[in-house]
């Protein structure tokens, strides 16, 4: 797969590995692999509009930016980031500013570019910030009164998700998360398998979502705030 650096890439030397994904077109698996090269080539066409003014460097939402709610995809599940810029490119997931970005990414490309974010770390947690963390009852009991399941049923428990087209939550920029979450409630954001986000989240009050996103920004050393 050939990668080349990008000129803001060379100046971190913790961007110094980067990830590299294939995709078998028989199966749709993907395949791993760890090269020296800092970031996909693919992304000197785009990084403008999806990694800096959107992302920040590596990932993380850093970097002076028109959008208070674009997402921290640093640590993201490559399959879950696949899944959203193939329904940006469809237009599953409507945004008409990522359809520009991505309609001409083929499945390798949007599969290297998934890889590289999954593999930048997020902030780190010192241990005592992290016990005095208490994590919303929606979190880890739900509320069985509304049929509301435990969030880390899914999304998991310290900051992992449980599979790969589910998001990892922890980390997460607060106002992209309040942001989505109203989304899905809304229903103009409706691309989840199932529907099974929106009939939870239509259930939840705005002091909920807020609470829930403010806990897991936190979880993954963002501010929640």
């Amino acid at each position: 797969m050939p990668c080349g650096r990008t000129p803001d890439s060379q100046d971190s030397a913790s961007e110094d590995k980067a990830a590299s994904v294939y995709l078998d077109g028989n199966t749709g698996f993907i395949g791993r692999s760890i090269s020296t090269i800092a970031f996909p080539s693919i992304a000197r066409d785009i990084q403008i509009g999806i990694r800096r003014h959107l992302y920040g460097r590596a990932g993380l939402f850093d970097l002076p930016i028109t959008s208070t709610t674009s997402p921290t995809v640093a640590t993201q599940s490559a399959a879950y980031a696949i899944k959203q810029l193939s329904d940006y490119k469809s237009r599953a997931r409507d945004d008409k500013n990522m359809y520009k970005r991505v309609r001409k990414l083929d499945e390798q490309q949007m599969a290297d570019l998934a890889l590289w974010y999954e593999s930048r770390p997020l902030p780190k947690v010192k241990p005592l910030a992290k016990q005095e963390l208490k994590a919303p009852q929606l979190v880890n009991k739900g509320d069985p009164a509304r049929a509301i399941p435990p969030c880390d049923i899914c999304h998991g428990k310290d900051r992992n998700s449980t599979a790969g087209e589910i998001p990892v939550l922890a980390g997460q920029n607060v106002d992209y998360l309040v942001s989505t979450m109203g989304y899905f409630k809304d229903g103009s954001r409706s691309n989840d398998p199932g529907g099974a986000v929106q009939v939870t989240i239509k259930k939840l009050s705005d002091v909920e979502i807020e609470a829930l996103a403010r806990y897991y920004a936190a979880l993954g050393g963002r501010p929640a705030e």
